[in-house]
């Protein structure tokens, strides 16, 4: 869930027609300065919104998105599917922005959106993998667009592309209770798994996808035990960080580092009783 965010041929277009007019363009993780060339053009600098993820929340068919980090409102309330569903959020056109879908494990039936309003069309809507699984969702070619997956019994099912079809890749990775996770944990430019074991509060990593058996590449404590966990890239660094929420306080604990054991870099808490999700859900500025 990370390769599409750093360059859109819609940004290079505006950087190069700034360029054009005589402003030379300095682009930060958090504003872009125009320096004129000519003493007749004014000097600028626009701050923008964090461009990394940031944490939204999911309950009983309700997602609330938040396009900063930390407590308070919702920026965008979106209803999709059921309480018995399961969230999945991803670029699924890879337009840069991270939208919602839901996943219902009694028929393996995954229903996706394009946009996060509430009534959108679903985009996409197939059966993949077993039934019963947990969904996870990731860049798993480098395309700059997300594909989805389904856990089950210690096993990811992945998908190259959003629709019904065969399996691209089956990895035995964890055990039963395990639950899963995906990001670029070290900026290599496509997404792979992970899983988070709750009863130790402990996250595997691997960098390897294939049809394979691969050992966990880093192994992370983190986070009370039996917490939600989640990955993203909350500062921008253009790899993946970890969460976890903590089901008894609604503590929320993001690591920016995924290959590292350490204390959480920022925590802050939310209600209990939601499903954390992680994304970019908006291009709007500050």
């Amino acid at each position: 869930m990370l390769q599409r965010r750093y360059a859109s041929s819609l940004a290079i277009l505006l950087l190069t027609a700034l360029s054009v007019v005589g402003l030379r363009v300095v682009v930060g993780d958090y504003f872009v300065t125009l320096r004129s060339r000519s003493a007749a053009i004014p000097s600028a600098t626009v701050h923008m919104t964090n461009l990394g993820d940031t944490v939204g929340l999911f309950s009983a068919g309700t997602f609330l998105l938040k396009n900063t980090l930390g407590a308070g409102p919702a920026d965008e309330i979106v209803k999709r599917g059921t309480s018995r569903m399961i969230p999945v959020v991803g670029d699924w056109n890879g337009d840069g922005i991270d939208t919602v879908g839901v996943y219902d494990p009694t028929v393996g039936r995954f229903m996706l959106q394009n946009v996060n309003q509430t009534g959108a069309p679903i985009a996409y809507n197939f059966l993949f993998g077993p039934r019963g699984g947990i969904p996870v969702s990731g860049d798993w070619t480098g395309s700059g667009r997300d594909s989805v997956g389904v856990y089950s019994s210690g096993v990811f099912y992945l998908k190259n592309t959003l629709g019904a079809g065969r399996t691209n890749e089956r990895i035995v990775f964890g055990k039963r209770g395990d639950v899963p996770v995906a990001g670029d944990w070290t900026g290599q430019g496509r997404d792979s798994v992970g899983i988070y074991r709750p009863s130790s509060g402990v996250f595997y990593l691997t960098n390897v996808l294939c049809n394979c058996t691969p050992a966990a590449t880093y192994v992370i404590s983190f986070g009370p035990p039996n917490s939600l966990p989640f990955a993203g890239d909350w500062t921008h660094a253009r790899h993946s960080g970890l969460g976890v929420l903590s089901r008894t306080t609604g503590q929320v604990y993001l690591k920016n580092d995924a290959t590292h054991t350490g204390p959480a870099d920022f925590t802050y808490v939310v209600a209990r009783g939601n499903v954390p999700i992680a994304g970019h859900w908006s291009t709007s500025s500050s």
